[in-house]
C-alpha cells in the first residue's frame, strides 16, 4: 500500500510542477490583454457620472470580447474604494462605463480584464468638487499664454509718447535754429530709448512665458497617455510608473532610456506598419496632440 501512496504522491507533485511551469507560458502565449482608453479622463466632478469608453485587445491586437471589465479605484488619503463594471459595446472589443466618484480628491485606479496584467494601471485622477473643475481647466489652458504688456511696459510706452509731445513743444517754441536742432536731437534720442525699452520689455515677457506651455506639461500628459493607451503592457518604462516591468509582457523594447528622432517616432505612433510591415504594434488611431505628448515624454531628459 505504501509504495502505491508514494507513487501517487510523486505523480501529484509532478503535475503541480508542470502546472507551475505552464502559468508563465500562458501569460505570454495567450493570457494577456491591453486596454486602451478612448481619451484621457478630465473634468471629473464628485457625485456626477462620467462616461468613459475603452478598447480591450488580446495580445494588443485582437479585440477581446471576454467578460465585463472591472474598474477598481482607491483614494489613498481616506482609504475609500469603489468599483465599476464596463460593459461590452460596439465595435467588438469596445467597452463603456460610467464612473461615479463619491468625493473629491486624488483617486488611483486600474482595470481588470481577467487576463494579464492582473490589474492594468491607469493615470491617477483628480476628482473635483462641484464647481471646481471649470476653474482648474481654465488655469491649465491659460498657463504660459502670452497676454498683453505688463504695467511697467505700459508706463514706458506712455513716457515715450509724453517725451515725443514735450520735444515737439520745445522744437516749435525754440527761437533759434541751433535750439531747434538740439531739441530735435534730444527728442529723437529720448523717444528712441523709450521705444527700444518698450519693445524689449514686451519681447522679454513673451520669451519668459513661452516655455511654460511646452515640454513639461506635454511630457506629463505623455506619461499619462503611456498608461491610458496601454503602452505599459508591452513596454517597460520606469519613468512612466514605478515597477513598470510587473505590469508588462516585454513584447516591445524597454523604453526607459530610449530616445529617437521625433519625426521617426511620429510616423511610428501614427502608423506602425508603415515603418515596419511586420510590426505587431497596433495602430491606436492616436490624435496628433496625443502623438506629440507621447514623443515629448519618450524623449524627455532624465535630468531635473
Amino acid at each position: 500500500m505504501f509504495p502505491k501512496l508514494r507513487k501517487h504522491t510523486a505523480l501529484i507533485a509532478l503535475l503541480v510542477f508542470i502546472a507551475a511551469l505552464a502559468v508563465p507560458s500562458l501569460v505570454y502565449a495567450g493570457g494577456w490583454a491591453v486596454i486602451t482608453l478612448d481619451k484621457l479622463p478630465e473634468n471629473i466632478v464628485a457625485g456626477q457620472p462620467y462616461p468613459l469608453g475603452m478598447m480591450a485587445r488580446q495580445h494588443g491586437i485582437t479585440p477581446w470580447e471576454g467578460v465585463a471589465l472591472i474598474i477598481e479605484a482607491r483614494q489613498p488619503e481616506s482609504g475609500q474604494t469603489v468599483s465599476f463594471t464596463a460593459e461590452p459595446d460596439q465595435p467588438p472589443g469596445h467597452y463603456q462605463v460610467e464612473l461615479l466618484f463619491p468625493q473629491a480628491g486624488r483617486w488611483e485606479w486600474g482595470i481588470r480584464s481577467g487576463l494579464h496584467p492582473e490589474q492594468q494601471p491607469m493615470p491617477a485622477l483628480e476628482v473635483g468638487a462641484a464647481g471646481e473643475s471649470t476653474a482648474a481647466t481654465s488655469t491649465e489652458s491659460s498657463a504660459g499664454v502670452v497676454g498683453g504688456p505688463d504695467v511697467p511696459t505700459i508706463l514706458m510706452g506712455v513716457l515715450a509718447v509724453l517725451a515725443f509731445a514735450a520735444g515737439m513743444v520745445m522744437f516749435v517754441r525754440s527761437r533759434t535754429k541751433r535750439a531747434r536742432i538740439w531739441s530735435g536731437i534730444g527728442l529723437m534720442i529720448v523717444f528712441a530709448g523709450l521705444a527700444f525699452a518698450f519693445f524689449s520689455s514686451g519681447q522679454a515677457q513673451a520669451r519668459q512665458a513661452q516655455p511654460a506651455a511646452q515640454t513639461p506639461a506635454a511630457a506629463v500628459t505623455g506619461q499619462q497617455l503611456f498608461l491610458a493607451k496601454g503602452c505599459v503592457v508591452c513596454h517597460t518604462h520606469e519613468r512612466a510608473i514605478e515597477n513598470s516591468a510587473e505590469y508588462g509582457v516585454a513584447m516591445g523594447p524597454n523604453l526607459t532610456a530610449y530616445r529617437n528622432d521625433p519625426d521617426f517616432l511620429h510616423q511610428l505612433l501614427k502608423d506602425p506598419q508603415s515603418v515596419q510591415a511586420s510590426s505587431q504594434m497596433p495602430n491606436l488611431e492616436l490624435k496628433l496632440v496625443e502623438i506629440e505628448a507621447l514623443i515629448d515624454f519618450i524623449n524627455e531628459s532624465e535630468e531635473p
